[in-house]
């Protein structure tokens, strides 16, 4: 993967580069907590990181699909209070934002209610 990005950046304008610096991240992020099956450094390292330089970016797309990816991460682990502030920033960047610019528009909905819906549901419980 890292090669073919290479070649591509190497045509890419500095904004470019700095994006797709910013989908590599989440991308081993991903791979390395699929092949670990777990929360894992590496993966919480990457996908920050990555959280970090989109917020940077005037890309709203993608500031949303990074925040919902790495939400999701944390969600799929178990760890919601690590999550939660992730699906706020992409909750409150959708409402200002086309449903049709967003990247993996169906993906990164998809991700928002199911998070949502539990997170509360297990607040709930743990209140009563």
């Amino acid at each position: 993967m890292k090669s073919s990005l290479d070649s591509i950046s190497k045509k890419a304008s500095a904004q470019e580069q700095k994006e797709l610096s910013i989908l590599q991240k989440v991308f081993l992020g991903d791979l390395y907590s699929k092949q670990i099956d777990n929360l894992n450094h590496e993966s919480s390292k990457l996908y920050e990181e990555a959280a970090i330089l989109a917020a940077s970016t005037k890309n709203k797309a993608l500031q949303i699909w990074v925040y919902s990816q790495t939400g999701f991460y944390f969600y799929t682990y178990n760890q919601y209070e690590t999550a939660l502030p992730f699906f706020i920033k992409s909750s409150r960047l959708i409402d200002n934002i086309p449903d049709t610019d967003l990247t993996e528009r169906v993906e990164t909905l998809k991700k928002m209610p199911t998070f949502s819906e539990r997170f509360w549901n297990t607040k709930k419980a743990s209140n009563t």
